[in-house]
């Protein structure tokens, strides 16, 4: 099924408040510490349409990363120029673009994760203390 890609200007500024909010160190994710889960934490999700966005600035083993994880409705997941270009919203960076389509990744990292449904993307930002 192909799923169209349309974000309105209140969409925009929700990936644009979620990034900011994940962005600050106290609301850093912490899974060898944090015993919660973002995707069951409003703060951390965002609707656009039929794509629902899990996003967080994760901390493991001294490294922050960028972490956003993308679910659809219903069986199967989105295609890569949807995720792709989703992901370039919430910061992720050296995607190749043609006009507003990510049509290739940056350097970061993609899978499926069968158990939840949904694509993970994760890019290294750096080493914290």
């Amino acid at each position: 099924m192909v799923r169209p890609l349309v974000i309105s200007d209140t969409q925009k500024q929700a990936v644009a408040n979620l990034v900011m909010f994940a962005q600050k160190e106290e609301n850093w994710y912490r899974p060898e510490r944090d015993k919660w889960v973002p995707g069951h934490r409003i703060e951390y999700c965002v609707h656009l349409d039929t794509y629902c966005c899990v996003f967080t600035h994760s901390v493991m083993k001294g490294v922050r990363y960028r972490h956003l994880s993308i679910s659809v409705p219903g069986e199967g997941y989105p295609n890569p120029l949807a995720y792709n270009t989703i992901a370039t919203w919430f910061g992720f960076t050296g995607a190749k673009m043609l006009e507003d389509v990510a049509i290739e990744p940056g350097k970061w990292q993609s899978g499926l994760n069968e158990q939840d449904g949904c694509v993970v993307l994760i890019e290294k930002i750096g080493e914290v203390e």
